[in-house]
Formats: C-alpha cells, sequence, structure tokens
C-alpha cells in the first residue's frame, strides 16, 4: 500500500508496518522521505553507536521506472561526524523493498548475535541468525 514503512527491531525480533502517506507523498522518496524519517526517529543526543540510532532504507522515487534509476539511501546519525550520515547505493535493493511492498525500512536496536534480514515478496519478515557466516571470507 502507498506509504508502507517497515519497522524492525533488531532487539527483540519484531517488526511492523506503519502508514505513513503522507509523508511519503510530501517528501517522495530517497533522501527526503529519509531524512524526516531520521529527525523523528533519532533522539538528539543519541551516540551514533547506540542501538536507538535507526538505520533507514529509501529507494529513491524513480526505483524500477526508469532505466538506471537504480539508488537506494541509507541514513543515520554518523559515528564520524556525530551529524547525518548518509550512503548512496545502486543495484537490486530499492527494487526489493518496493516489491515487498514498502517505501522505505527502518532499523533500530541491536542483536545480540550475529543476524542477517529475510524481508520476503509477500511483506514476511524474518530475523535469522548468522553465525554460520561469521568465519567465512568476502573474497
Amino acid at each position: 500500500m502507498v506509504g508502507d514503512i517497515l519497522f524492525i527491531n533488531l532487539t527483540d525480533g519484531l517488526s511492523w508496518v506503519e502508514n505513513r502517506r503522507e509523508l511519503v507523498e510530501k517528501y517522495i522518496g530517497g533522501s527526503g522521505l529519509a531524512i524526516n524519517l531520521l529527525n523523528e526517529l533519532c533522539p538528539e543526543k543519541v551516540d551514533p553507536f547506540a542501538p536507538e540510532n535507526p538505520i533507514i532504507l529509501a529507494p529513491g522515487p524513480f526505483i524500477g521506472l526508469y532505466p538506471a534509476c537504480s539508488k537506494t539511501i541509507a541514513m543515520f546519525k554518523s559515528p564520524l561526524t556525530g551529524n547525518l550520515g548518509e550512503s548512496h547505493a545502486g543495484g537490486r535493493l530499492g527494487v526489493a523493498i518496493r516489491l515487498a511492498g514498502y517505501e522505505a525500512v527502518v532499523i533500530i536496536g541491536a542483536a545480540s548475535k550475529l543476524m542477517w534480514l529475510d524481508i520476503g515478496n509477500d511483506g514476511e519478515v524474518k530475523v535469522n541468525g548468522a553465525s554460520s557466516l561469521q568465519k567465512m571470507s568476502s573474497l
């Protein structure tokens, strides 16, 4: 549904959806949506490494509509500067978020062990243990 934002709490493994259609329509997507969610959700004096510092993944407004429009933004409070932090990524992440039915994904909390997220096309969210991946190389 237009405006659905997925929230995932890594501390307890729970997830929920909030419809924020008015915010999505006002700020369209990507950076505008992410910065407004960060302003709402991140306590002003929070330590950047604290579980209260959300990571917001927000696809750009043209994801999946036009070729080469594949950017997704990750927004958070930067541990380097203590201010706004952002990272832009291309590829399939933004399309996958949209195909699952979401305008953005907000990750909060902290996992007690190594985990990975599985967000299905039906919107189902699973938080899975990843201890078997811990000693693997990326090469």
